[in-house]
């Protein structure tokens, strides 16, 4: 039992008033003769009748905190006695002939009825509270039997018990009511055990002593008139009335407590209607299928430009831009997934196309189910960041095509274009040239940043030797070090280290390492750069003893505009931004970078890369899983189409070429291509709108899409956030290595690393066997459950997910959907104890049974879908 009440003080003070009260009555009692109390004991039978049939009625209703049964069962106990003390007190009445079986069968009655009378009560009491203790329900109507039964034994044992007896011990002249004193005895300590769950328990305990006492006052009786009897009638109608009085004290605690929590309901209620009301991002309830509104705030009203009249009227569907996007929200929301922060575009009726973050969560809302949505605009910021773009493209046009200008022009004249130069003259143009450098660079390290935050900064990643790029960077930053005096010196481990990584912006991060070293080193110095290799990943460090990183600076050292001192911008040079931007360089071509630093001692500044790996059967088995397949190429432009059929006819591809969109869409009808390259800028369709529409078709909704277009960043910052997977983006002048590559991964399942396989199994230790199988050939991760495996889909792409149909949360088939969504789709390998039907093996790339399956054939099967032959 949980506690719900505090234990209240003031039942023992009215306990103690009743007590004297019963006492006082006891010694009036005492001094009255016999005789006075035939009609007395009639009253205190009829009284006592009346008030425990009040008391049963009085707690039929009760509904509190306390278990439902107790009251139940209280009212059945009262209920019992009640009826046979009205029974027992119409035995005693006259009746003069009007009830004549009543005067026929009094003297059998009246003394088979009070045994019940007394023990049903503390029998329910005690029954009660054991079946508490034990925690065991017991239905009413078995309680009911239970009490009924006893007051049958009692009957049967009241015939032949003696009624009044003189012991001779303690002068007790009823030995049959001994053990009713005991009785009360255990309902008293049983009750007061428990007081402190409910005040109905220490009620009852104070009753039981009332009771207590009047039995001992029977024990004492000769006849049913005499004083000690009266005295034991007049502590049972104490009894009574004090508990009466007890409920109705928790009843008005109650009705106080639920008037308290109706108002502090009411007013949390108000205060979360005021905050609604108030919140600027806009929230509404609608029903499950999406379509009926049932509650809505005002920044909802203002958000879909209506009335609060109108609001719930409108269906949420139709200011979707895109249809396809609301129903993949209310797909996922009918799986029961949350989803929080999703970029949705809104076409609001006769208002401006707005943008919002929107998160949706299913709920109970009234007793049925329904989708809590808010959204929170951004259509200034979206707006903000076009005119930001723009910017950037309109200042890295007009700033460095003058820039350019210049440094050239000095570069020329320097170089003796105009003749010899004045000794002066020379001075000048010495100066002007490098505040030219210096501003180009500033220029550059300005423009980038705001790419990286623009999303607009482009990587051309290929695998490339990472040795010759850092001798490379050392050579072009020599001259560099010169000026402060500073050497650099070269040590590696690894012979040969390949990474995939765009070679320029890699050398941008080296430059930028390199030149900060020379700057903050002390003059004849060298500069250590160390290559080396730890397992997968190989490491460049650049250490200097310069005079190194405060500590209390290190937590903003790759922050936008950090200096450790800002008197080192005049002393040094530099924006602040170059460890910035090379952070963000090295982290999105899948690295990482830090530090560590011992000020004046020795400071190193370290990113590391994964390395590439390539195995020769890798790309022999590329050519081969692409030879046969065809690739459609949609590009207006004559000249490049006929381009990149050259650059995929030399890479082992067939391709077919489409002029423009509707003949595109003409020849998918027609036949089935491996993947297609997409022009945006199209004469008939717009490119983003074009793929849209493919992948809401059922034929083409897995499409490999590779852009190649001279809006690729562009077209890929409109469909952000948006369900539609594009294998690459490549801008013009077309890299040919990055195209060939992106086609061999979307058709061929060929990754330009070692292949990464999802293991989608509960069972550790095959999980665990099947990565020693094909140690050699793949990594291999493993998911135990289907909420892991999303987790883990939704964080990066496997190149072959090897599924396990029963899972502890639900069926495997439940991940196909989403496996086949994937652009490229991924291939599924079921390996099952379970066989699959003819109509589930098409939805998967191969079958394999646990029990009928050799390590042989499960590494043939996963090298065979992963292109390694």
């Amino acid at each position: 039992m949980t506690a719900t009440h505090a234990m209240p003080s003031k039942y023992g003070s009215i306990f103690l008033k009743f007590l004297i009260a019963y006492a006082l009555v006891m010694l009036v009692l005492s001094s009255q003769g016999d005789e006075q109390f035939e009609h007395l004991h009639l009253l205190l039978d009829t009284s006592s009748a009346i008030l425990s049939m009040q008391l049963a009625l009085f707690m039929l209703g009760k509904q509190h905190a306390i278990e439902r049964n107790v009251y139940h069962y209280l009212v059945i106990g009262f209920g019992i006695t009640s009826g046979t003390e009205a029974l027992h007190a119409l035995t005693g009445i006259e009746w003069n002939g009007s009830m004549e079986w009543i005067e026929t069968y009094a003297h059998i009655i009246r003394p088979a009825t009070w045994p019940p009378t007394t023990y049903l009560l503390p029998l329910s009491l005690v029954g009660m509270l054991w079946l508490q203790h034990r925690k065991i329900s017991l239905s009413t109507n078995w309680f009911v039997a239970g009490m009924v039964i006893a007051a049958l034994m009692l009957l049967v044992l009241s015939a032949t018990l003696p009624k009044y007896v003189d012991t001779g011990i303690l002068g007790i002249q009823r030995p049959a009511l001994v053990p009713l004193a005991l009785l009360w005895l255990m309902a008293i300590v049983m009750c007061w055990r428990v007081r402190a769950s409910h005040p109905l328990y220490e009620g009852l305990a104070w009753m039981g002593v009332l009771l207590f006492v009047s039995d001992l006052c029977m024990l004492y009786s000769t006849s049913p008139h005499e004083k000690f009897a009266m005295m034991a009638h007049s502590g049972k109608l104490f009894a009574y009335l004090f508990f009466y009085i007890v409920q109705v004290r928790i009843a008005a605690a109650d009705s106080e407590a639920r008037r308290q929590a109706e108002h502090e309901l009411r007013d949390s209620e108000q205060r979360f209607r005021f905050m609604m009301e108030t919140c600027p991002t806009a929230a509404r309830i609608a029903k499950s299928d999406g379509r009926d509104v049932i509650f809505f705030n005002r920044s909802y009203v203002a958000l879909i430009n209506t009335t609060p009249e109108q609001a719930s009227g409108v269906n949420p569907a139709s200011y979707y831009a895109h249809p396809e996007d609301y129903r993949d929200i209310l797909q996922r929301l009918g799986r029961g997934e949350q989803i929080f922060d999703r970029l949705v575009e809104l076409n609001i009726p006769g208002a401006q196309t707005k943008w919002a973050l929107a998160s949706y969560l299913p709920i109970q809302y009234q007793g049925e189910p329904g989708v809590l949505g808010w959204f929170h605009d951004i259509t200034e910021r979206i707006q903000m960041e076009r005119m930001k773009s723009e910017f950037i493209s309109t200042v890295s046009h007009e700033l460095r095509t003058p820039l350019t200008s210049i440094r050239g022009s000095l570069g020329l004249i320097m170089g003796g274009v105009a003749g010899e130069l004045p000794a002066q003259a020379k001075v000048l143009v010495d100066i002007a040239h490098k505040n030219s450098e210096r501003l180009i660079m500033l220029v550059n390290d300005i423009l980038d940043m705001e790419k990286i935050e623009a999303g607009k900064m482009e990587f051309q990643l290929q695998a490339v030797e990472l040795l010759p790029l850092v001798k490379q960077a050392l050579e072009d930053n020599r001259a560099y070090a010169e000026q402060y005096k500073v050497a650099f010196a070269l040590a590696c481990e690894p012979t040969e280290a390949r990474v995939y990584a765009d070679p320029n912006r890699l050398q941008q991060v080296l430059a930028n390492l390199l030149s900060n070293a020379a700057k903050f080193s002390p003059a004849d110095d060298n500069v250590m750069v160390r290559v080396t290799r730890d397992g997968k990943n190989i490491r460049v460090a650049v250490s200097d003893h310069g005079s190194g990183i405060p500590e209390q600076f290190t937590g903003r050292i790759f922050q936008k505009f950090a200096q450790a001192d800002s008197s080192d911008t005049r002393k040094k040079g530099g924006t602040g931004l170059g460890l910035s931007i090379t952070k963000a360089i090295i982290e999105q071509m899948g690295g990482r970078i830090g530090f560590d630093s011992q000020p004046n001692v020795l400071t190193t500044f370290w990113v590391e890369l994964p390395v590439w790996q390539e195995n020769g059967l890798v790309a022999t088995g590329a050519l081969m899983a692409v030879s046969l397949k065809r690739v459609l190429i949609c590009e207006d432009d004559q000249d490049i189409a006929a381009l990149l059929r050259m650059m995929l006819e030399q890479a082992g591809l067939s391709a077919d070429i489409a002029c423009n969109a509707e003949q595109a869409k003409q020849m998918l009808a027609q036949r089935s291509y491996a993947a297609m390259t997409l022009d945006l800028g199209l004469p008939d369709q717009k490119g983003t709108s074009l793929i849209r529409e493919l992948r809401s078709a059922e034929a083409t909704a897995t499409l490999p899409i590779l852009v190649v277009s001279a809006q690729a960043v562009e077209g890929h910052k409109e469909l952000n956030g948006e369900a539609f997977s594009v294998v690459d983006w490549i801008s013009k002048p077309i890299n040919q290595e990055q195209l060939v590559q992106a086609l061999r991964q979307a058709v061929g399942q060929v990754s330009p690393t070692r292949a990464v396989v999802l293991h989608i199994e509960d069972d550790a230790d095959v999980v665990q066997v099947v990565a020693g199988i094909v140690g050699d050939v793949a990594d291999v991760e493993g998911a135990a459950s289907l909420s892991d495996a999303r987790r883990r889909l939704s964080e990066r792409h496997y190149d072959l997910v090897i599924l396990d149909m029963t899972l502890p949360d639900g069926s495997g088939k439940e991940l196909l959907p989403l496996l086949s969504s994937t652009s490229p789709p991924i291939p599924v390998l079921v390996f099952s104890a379970n066989e699959m039907g003819r109509n589930e093996m098409q939805e998967v790339a191969s079958v394999l049974v646990k029990s009928k399956t050799d390590n042989a054939q499960l590494l043939e099967t996963i090298k065979r879908l992963i292109g390694v032959q």
